[in-house]
């Protein structure tokens, strides 16, 4: 099929033209390009609900709203690989900034590192034991003078408060060292995501480090434990730190 050469006075092709079909083909390919795109079940004119993923950029920003236009979720502007669940009932997604995002799975799909590779990585949305292993614990510089670092393990990609299993926020430089757990060593059912933002890079180990920081319950798992933040702490082992008055947030 050959689409007609939109024109500009110049005698080159229309910028908008071209924007128009650099999304077209995006889509047609099974990726999302940037702009705001409607939700389809059938991916007419739009895209597909499910596992979307890109390699992000520096400025990489989405948002999943409703089919009234009310925000459900949002990532706002960091590096690394993203990961976003859209349902069929979202109305729309929008990225600016990132990379295309492809479905997972799909004819793009493959693990972003090799989960068992001892090689540091870095901010982002990562898959457990598909780009990292459980099982492991991971060390990290922590954050720069004035930062904050935030990780969360989740047992979904919608990121909103109730798919966090465990989470810990540190503001200003200090190392941490988490835990990822598999099943034998107590880990969260549904576990399937570690993201990290502000953190430096981390390095896995199979190792016991000397720093273990366990950070906070999530709200997955608040009614389970019986316990919310400013409560008292009725749960087996060490109570959670003063850090855990704070909900997570930016996830």
């Amino acid at each position: 099929m050959r689409f007609p050469m939109v024109m500009s006075r110049s005698g080159r092709p229309a910028r908008g033209w071209l924007a128009v079909m650099v999304a077209v083909f995006g889509l047609l390919a099974g990726c999302i390009p940037q702009g705001n795109h409607t939700v389809s079940s059938f991916g007419a004119g739009g895209i597909s609900p499910g596992l979307w993923r890109t390699l992000g950029g520096d400025t990489c920003s989405w948002v999943r709203r409703g089919a009234n236009g009310t925000a459900l979720s949002q990532g706002l502007a960091h590096t690394g690989p993203r990961s976003v669940q859209v349902d069929p009932s979202d109305g729309s997604f929008e990225q600016q900034g990132c990379l295309p995002f492809w479905q997972q799975p799909g004819p793009f799909a493959t693990p972003l590192r090799d989960p068992f590779a001892l090689t540091p990585f870095g901010e982002g949305d990562w898959m457990v034991n598909a780009d990292v292993t459980s099982g492991w614990y991971y060390y990290a510089p922590g954050a720069p003078p004035g930062g904050t670092c935030r990780w969360t393990m989740v047992n979904g990609w919608h990121h909103v408060a109730g798919e966090v299993l465990q989470y810990g926020i540190r503001v200003g430089p200090g190392p941490m060292a988490v835990l990822i757990p598999a099943p034998h060593q107590g880990g969260n059912p549904g576990l399937i995501g570690f993201t990290s933002h502000g953190c430096g890079s981390w390095t896995p180990t199979n190792a016991i480090p000397a720093l273990n920081y366990a950070g906070c319950p999530g709200p997955a798992v608040w009614d389970q434990l019986g316990w919310r933040p400013g409560q008292l702490w009725h749960g087996a082992g060490p109570p959670p730190g003063p850090e855990c008055s704070e909900p997570p947030t930016d996830l």
